[in-house]
């Protein structure tokens, strides 16, 4: 029987999805992690910077730049017409 190769990368992206083991191999690897959640950074960059370089052990006073934002993504479709026929699938692509 052979495998379905388009399945493979679905399956390895599901397990880096599963961060758990690999922080838990994190904190048994090194003695000091600092873990920053996605959503802190988000909601309160300024204040994450500064607990990241207090743990870094870098001068917090050094102030960085958090309102420039890069890789911004998020366009908006112009017709939800276009947006169905590329995103679903069908007989026409």
């Amino acid at each position: 029987m052979q495998k379905d190769s388009s399945l493979t990368p679905m399956i390895r992206y599901k397990d880096m999805g599963l961060y758990y083991n690999m922080v838990k191999a994190y904190l048994h690897a090194f003695k000091d992690v600092h873990i920053i959640m996605y959503e802190d950074f988000k909601n309160n960059p300024s204040s994450t910077m500064k607990k990241t370089t207090e743990f870094l052990d870098v001068d917090s006073g050094f102030l960085i730049n958090t309102s420039s934002k890069y890789n911004v993504g998020g366009r908006q479709w112009r017709s939800i017409l276009f947006k169905n026929f590329f995103m679903q699938e069908n007989n026409l692509k």
